[in-house]
């Protein structure tokens, strides 16, 4: 059994995986890896481009493959885009090698958080947004450790993270 030496963050758009992440990352001294921001860098598109230009199908395939290399490597934090979790496949490889952390917080909440949300390719749609919240829940819960995250600082979260991980 691999040992799990790597911390992923997983949760809704908005919750702070990103923000959350880096400073996880600073007081550990380990690396940060954003999955999107890999995606992005690697293909020279957008995340809303590719959804928009190759269909989320293809924006899966990607972000499995990047999935399937961080989680072969050393430690680090590692931030996952809202669905990437909920993908049986990607969570699977995930749990066996990573700590999970799910950052919860309500749907309205993040609603306010994610705003028009021009660059999130799911976000457009206020029902729809809702619905997709409810849908992936029971994929977030399945993490290792969930943290709330609202009315709490960035700084006060990662505490929270590193107390629930010793």
């Amino acid at each position: 059994m691999e040992k799990k030496n790597k911390i992923f963050l997983v949760g809704f758009m908005g919750c702070g995986k990103s923000t959350v992440g880096k400073l996880l990352s600073m007081k550990m001294g380990r690396p940060f890896f954003d999955i999107d921001h890999l995606i992005e860098h690697e293909s020279g598109k957008k995340v809303s481009e590719i959804f928009h230009d190759q269909g989320e199908e293809h924006f899966r395939v990607l972000e499995s493959e990047v999935v399937k290399r961080l989680c072969q490597g050393k430690k680090s934090v590692i931030s996952g885009g809202g669905g990437c979790f909920c993908d049986r496949g990607n969570r699977a490889v995930i749990m066996k090698s990573c700590h999970t952390v799910f950052l919860s917080a309500d749907i309205e909440r993040l609603k306010s958080r994610i705003g028009k949300g021009d660059n999130r390719p799911k976000s457009h749609d206020p029902v729809e947004l809702v619905r997709l919240y409810h849908a992936r829940l029971q994929d977030y819960e399945q993490a290792e450790i969930r943290v709330e995250v609202e009315d709490k600082s960035p700084l006060q979260i990662v505490e929270e993270i590193l107390e629930q991980l010793l």
